[in-house]
């Protein structure tokens, strides 16, 4: 590894093309190992390139000093380098040149969250690779494509992507492409909450990585086995993991990552008010050396949820005031929604119950919103498969029909048949995409937007008809607590079961929604307030005395809620609203019990 006091790796004897290529080839060298030193190299490269001037090792130059900022999480410098490159690899014809380009400038889409420019590159990087007939670039695109698909909730289909590139990856022999796609495989199993597959894979990818030299690769490796032993519950395990993982991160210089492992850091012991300062105070030093505004956002955010477990919510509310400033500034609202969930449970644990609600009204109504968001962005993913596929089938019919006329017939029947299969495949995301737009994916419940729909049908046939309609928010009472306490994965399967419990107990005649989070909502056309109180304290009775030990020992759940029937001029809306002050009071009163009143 070069330091910072190395000598150039060209003596100054020779002539400038090949003190040119020196430098780029000592640059490659150092991909993952030490950007800063690559970004040295790389730069002295470029310099002496436009002086000549040459446009191949311009682009050469351009290409390496992208990916030297990209590691360093300077992604808007790293974004104008690439693009240079690939305007000149271009002139140049060069296709090997552009198909890195593209694939590069996919990853800093990605890694801003742009996630259908992202896939348009990555389909134009694997059209370029089978054209190129590379498979190394092949494997690079479909793991890329499997990331857009595990950060839209398709793991499956992203398991299915991470698996083919590994294959490609073990059948070449491609040591370092095997250690990225076990990375990215272990994310998936991650996300699937298979935690002994992903830290297999983590284990793996690391140990490759070492032997490699790759430090990058090695230090992510570290960190997310890390991140899992943290989600474990296995504080020892994770402390010595993310130790070594910061340990390269300040080595590399790269800041996020420093960041990521720090906010890890911070989870494990919220007790430790001084350990836990100095890691916040520590790591917001180095989030000011970034371009990456989610970094110190997520930071905020982790810092305020290790003082709310540590039970200092004045401490956090202000570590989330800041993460809810900077997450509205520069539009993350992923982050955004979070921070106002978690400002009303810190307001409401120091007694502020007015802005505690105030919060939890804008953290629903942007909930909501998100939702939406989430699938529009599914749909232009979709769009871009689509189209990307149309025009690969097309050019492909088109070189087919220009090589060999005879066969113009067949070629026609090919080129239908794919068009027919990408049709198909078409149909089947869209059916797909519309569940999802009205199920909820963890209960399988119908979803919020669906809920309104019924809703607003129900209450204007019932009150057409003259007979009585109301409406049950049901809130998993200490949800917060039963996640930090037993694990995400025993709170998902407490709103799994209780989604059951729900339904069985409702009746056919009524629907149950998942409202967002720990909250339900019940639907009850034709019952009066009397009756739907009564069904609602037979639904607590029966949650509280459900056997919810057998999921996990020591495990204890009950719920509150608010009921009110329709009356008056009331709107959809208002109604609800009436049943959300109901809710409140039930909490406020010691929760695990039923509110109601007639909603004038």
């Amino acid at each position: 590894m070069f330091d910072s006091q190395a000598p150039d790796p060209a003596p100054v004897s020779q002539n400038v093309s090949e003190r040119i290529d020196a430098l780029n080839a000592a640059a490659r060298e150092l991909t993952g190992k030490d950007p800063k030193r690559q970004q040295q190299l790389a730069q002295q490269a470029l310099e002496l390139a436009c002086s000549l001037p040459d446009v191949r090792r311009t682009a050469e130059s351009e290409l390496n000093l992208g990916t030297a900022l990209w590691q360093q999480g300077h992604y808007a410098q790293a974004a104008e380098h690439y693009s240079a490159a690939l305007a000149r690899f271009q002139t140049l014809g060069d296709l090997r040149g552009q198909a890195r380009c593209v694939g590069n400038l996919g990853n800093i889409r990605y890694a801003q969250a742009q996630l259908d420019q992202a896939l348009s590159h990555y389909f134009e990087a694997l059209h370029l690779a089978r054209e190129l007939e590379d498979r190394n670039f092949e494997r690079r695109a479909l793991n890329n494509i499997g990331s857009i698909h595990e950060d839209l909730g398709d793991y499956p289909l992203a398991l299915q992507y991470r698996l083919r590139a590994l294959q490609l990856k073990g059948a070449a022999n491609d040591e370092p492409g095997i250690v990225s796609a076990l990375i990215n495989l272990g994310n998936v199993h991650t996300r699937l909450e298979q935690y002994t597959e992903a830290l297999a894979c983590y284990r793996q990818a690391g140990e490759m990585a070492r032997g490699l030299g790759n430090r990058r690769s090695e230090m992510l490796s570290l960190l997310n086995s890390g991140s899992v032993c943290v989600a474990l519950g296995h504080a020892e395990q994770a402390r010595e993991l993310l130790e070594a993982a910061l340990k390269l991160a300040q080595e590399q210089g790269a800041s996020p990552t420093e960041v990521r492992v720090r906010t890890e850091r911070m989870r494990l012991e919220p007790g430790d008010a001084p350990s836990l300062e100095a890691d916040y105070r520590a790591a917001l030093e180095v989030a000011a050396r970034t371009d990456s505004p989610e970094a110190l956002a997520t930071l905020h955010h982790g810092y305020a949820q290790a003082q709310l477990r540590a039970g200092r919510p004045q401490a956090a509310q202000l570590a989330l005031e800041a993460c809810l400033e900077l997450a509205q500034r520069h539009r993350l609202r992923t982050v955004e929604r979070d921070a106002l969930q978690e400002l009303a449970q810190a307001c409401e644990q120091t007694g502020d119950l007015a802005r505690a609600l105030e919060y939890y009204r804008r953290f629903h109504a942007l909930d909501r919103e998100l939702l939406g968001e989430l699938q529009q962005r599914r749909a232009q993913v979709l769009q871009v498969q689509h189209q990307v596929e149309s025009l690969r089938v097309s050019a492909e019919a088109e070189r087919q029909r220009n090589a060999e006329l005879q066969r113009v017939n067949a070629e026609l029947e090919q080129a239908n048949a794919a068009l027919l299969a990408v049709d198909r495949e078409r149909r089947e995301l869209i059916e797909r995409l519309a569940w999802q737009a009205h199920h909820d994916e963890l209960t399988g419940l119908p979803n919020r937007h669906a809920f309104w729909q019924a809703f607003r049908a129900a209450y204007d046939r019932l009150r057409a008809e003259g007979r009585p309609l109301s409406v049950a928010l049901v809130d998993v009472d200490h949800f917060k607590r039963i996640n930090d306490r037993f694990s995400h994965a025993v709170g998902d399967r407490v709103l799994q079961r209780m989604a059951q419990l729900l339904r069985e107990h409702c009746g056919a005649e009524n629907q149950v929604s998942r409202f967002g989070g720990e909250e339900f909502v019940l639907l009850l056309p034709g019952l009066a307030l009397p009756e739907a109180s009564a069904l609602c304290e037979r639904l607590r009775q029966a949650i509280e005395a459900f056997a919810w030990h057998e999921l996990h020992p020591g495990l204890r759940v009950t719920v509150s809620i608010g009921v009110c029937q329709q009356a008056g001029t009331q709107d959809p809306e208002a109604l609800l609203s009436v049943a959300d002050r109901q809710l409140y009071g039930a909490k406020a009163a010691g929760r695990n019990r039923v509110c109601d009143c007639l909603g004038n």
